[in-house]
This record gives C-alpha cells, structure tokens and sequence, in this order.
C-alpha cells in the first residue's frame, strides 16, 4: 500500500537541461530579431525626420524667394507654413529654434 504513494515529485537534471535548453534555443531566435526591430524603428524615424526637414528646407526656400529676401534673413514660422508641403512637423518647430533664409547653392570662386 505505501509503494504506491513513494512516487517522485519533480523533475530530473535532463528534463530540467531540456527545458533549459529549449528555452535558450527560444532565447537564441528571439533576441537577434528584437534587437532588429529596434534598429529598423530608429531608422525609419530617422529617415521621416530627414524627410520633414527637406520639407522645411524647401518651403523655407520657396518662402524667400517669394519675399525676396537675401541669406540669413530671419524666417517667419507662420508665414512659411503655406510653402511647405502640408504643415510644419509640430515636433521641429520648438522654443530657441531659428529657421534662417540660406541658398542652397554655394557661390563660385570663380566668378
């Protein structure tokens, strides 16, 4: 009668070192691809940031020549607004930030 209730409870050392290792092999796939959909999130803000700043680039260009206006005059953020393709991004225009009037263009030595 009492054989039957000595029964072991538990796991042995292999079970446990197969769930270990089943859930390195888990680890191993995981975290690589992680670590990859971080770095791509990064980019891509990156690249929608260089993108937003071509944008303000070239209404800020449109805007100076509309106005006649030579380099390094002071821009106007609202009056700049119509020239850039849709609206000015809300999270460049911040407090201590200056947009100037510059060309694009570097002048010639030669002439």
């Amino acid at each position: 009668m009492m054989e039957g209730m000595n029964r072991n409870l538990g796991f042995t050392v292999w079970e446990s070192l197969v769930i270990l290792a089943i859930i390195a092999l888990i680890a191993a796939v995981a975290i690589p691809s992680y670590v990859k959909f971080l770095n791509g999130r990064d980019e891509s803000q990156q690249n929608a940031c260089i993108g937003n700043m071509r944008r303000i680039d070239s209404g800020k260009e449109q805007w100076a020549m509309a106005n006649n206006l030579s380099n390094g005059c002071p821009v106007v953020a609202a009056s700049v607004n119509e020239y850039i393709a849709g609206t000015m991004p809300r999270y460049v225009w911040q407090e201590g930030h200056t947009l100037t009037a510059t060309s694009a263009q570097t002048p010639n030595a030669a002439e």
